[in-house]
């Protein structure tokens, strides 16, 4: 008896601490093309990465592209359509 009651207090403070968790996100102002997510995955995808890539289960707040939109750039570069990525990537000067 006293098991299955500390199971079932468990699986309710889990529960109401991961509700919680959904209500205390704010939703924030994103520039065009993207949308506040609570719950991100941790990589999001660009020009030159267009594969999903496998994270963590964590969950990211921040702006991320819309559907059918990537990330010119990493890490925060803006958000265009995938047919509007340049064909050749650049790359960054080595510094000198």
């Amino acid at each position: 008896m006293k098991l299955t009651f500390i199971v079932c207090f468990i699986a309710i403070a889990g529960f109401a601490t991961i509700h919680a968790q959904e209500l205390a996100c704010v939703q924030e102002i994103c520039p065009a093309n993207e949308k506040y997510q609570c719950c991100g995955s941790c990589i999001q995808r660009t020009c030159a990465q267009e594969d999903e890539t496998t994270c963590p289960d964590m969950c990211y707040k921040g702006c991320y592209c819309r559907k059918g939109f990537v990330r010119k750039f990493a890490p925060n570069g803006p958000c265009i359509q995938m047919k509007n990525c340049p064909r050749t990537i650049p790359t960054l000067a080595p510094s000198e």
